[in-house]
């Protein structure tokens, strides 16, 4: 009934086994370092606004926003 898990796999092609080589010398990938000091979601918004808002008038004066 399973015959096709008995059937051996089809040879490695010269393409595969290209890449497994180059990949073989790879570094595992490895998430960065966490940050404890990172800021919440609220601070980061804070610190946008504050930031926006003081530039408010000069981006008004270029035009890219409207009053």
């Amino acid at each position: 009934m399973f015959g096709w898990l008995k059937r051996a796999h089809p040879p490695t092609t010269e393409q595969q086994r290209q890449v497994a080589q180059a990949l073989a010398d790879y570094p595992p990938h490895a998430p960065p370092a966490w940050n404890p000091d990172t800021k919440s979601p609220r601070e980061y918004n804070e610190e946008y606004r504050e930031y926006f808002f003081a530039r408010a008038p000069e981006i008004r004066a270029a035009g890219t926003i409207k009053a």
